[in-house]
């Protein structure tokens, strides 16, 4: 298991990544109903709930549509992620409204 804490921060402009030492230029946003997930890469088959976002070399994340659906879901400045085997889960999940 991997102590490595994974922030999801959020500000008016752009996603920061920190931590996540899976990620490097791209991650899948996965939009459960039950929370949000985070793949380190893209799914075999992709989904209506998936999506595909390219990181910058500082891991921030600058797509107004992802930042969109992350407010949506009531994702605050700070949000934490546990890792499982590549994958990326909400500690306190954000389900669907």
């Amino acid at each position: 298991m991997n102590n490595t804490i994974n922030r999801l921060l959020i500000n008016d402009k752009c996603i920061v990544l920190e931590g996540f030492d899976q990620i490097n230029d791209f991650a899948t946003f996965c939009f459960y109903p039950s929370g949000i997930v985070i793949m380190s890469e893209l799914p075999e088959r992709v989904k209506e709930y998936h999506v595909l976002v390219k990181l910058d070399s500082d891991k921030k994340i600058r797509n107004e549509n992802i930042l969109r659906k992350l407010l949506q879901r009531g994702l605050s400045n700070e949000t934490i992620f546990i890792k499982h085997l590549a994958n990326y889960y909400e500690l306190n999940p954000h389900e669907e409204k």
